[in-house]
């Protein structure tokens, strides 16, 4: 019995090689991995224990429950600066920043529609495209830019088939961050050729000598 044939188009990238021959040495060093180092929290898992007796165990609505989606659409408001939303309603909770990234896809990209990403890019990233149709546009990330698009390089790589521009800011896996005016360039390229910009902001956190710009703010 044959299997859906886009599922051939679902390989793995030299980052998962290089991860599983680290594997199989003695104590490596994992930098690699977006897994914390430490234990959850306890008052994550005092709330967690809550929700169960509570009963808090049955279908939740499509879109999340309502006090997450509030507090999202708070968060994102106040500390990224987005003020286009008008309220929770515009707030869709999925599971997980893999989940968000491939329903979008699924929403917007017809087959043959192109997609620029940063060069490298985690695996997943790029099957999730091909699954949804579309096809991948890589655009290298420059080691002496510490690791940001070349702007105008990006501004060549688009093409008539373009449909969305998908930025990684803090970058995985090299680290690198955009910075303010990377963004306002690439919103002109987007603006410009009427493309959709998809963000990964999910280590927005994990910068210690700068401050994160949400491209959405």
């Amino acid at each position: 019995m044959f299997m859906n044939r886009e599922l051939e188009q679902v390989v793995f990238s030299g980052i998962v090689a290089i991860r599983d021959r680290l594997l199989r040495m003695p104590n490596p060093l994992r930098l690699e991995s977006g897994e914390p180092s430490f234990d959850t929290p306890p008052h994550i898992k005092e709330a967690m224990t809550r929700a169960l007796q509570d009963n808090h165990t049955h279908y939740a609505p499509s879109t999340g429950i309502l006090p997450l989606r509030e507090a999202i659409f708070k968060k994102v408001s106040e500390k990224n600066g987005i003020g286009y939303l008008t309220g929770p309603e515009q707030v869709v909770v999925t599971n997980g920043g893999m989940h968000a990234l491939y329903t979008s896809l699924r929403t917007i990209l017809n087959p043959g529609d192109e997609v620029i990403i940063p060069c490298p890019v985690w695996t997943a990233t790029s099957w999730m495209i091909k699954l949804a149709g579309g096809q991948i546009r890589p655009v290298r990330l420059k080691p002496e830019l510490n690791y940001r698009w070349d702007i105008e390089e990006l501004s060549a790589a688009v093409t008539p088939a373009c449909k969305a521009i998908l930025l990684n800011t803090p970058h995985n896996p090299t680290g690198g961050v955009l910075t303010a005016g990377d963004l306002e360039g690439i919103l002109d390229i987007a603006e410009k050729h009427g493309l959709y910009v998809i963000a990964d902001e999910a280590y927005e956190d994990i910068i210690y000598d700068k401050t994160h710009v949400s491209i959405a703010s």
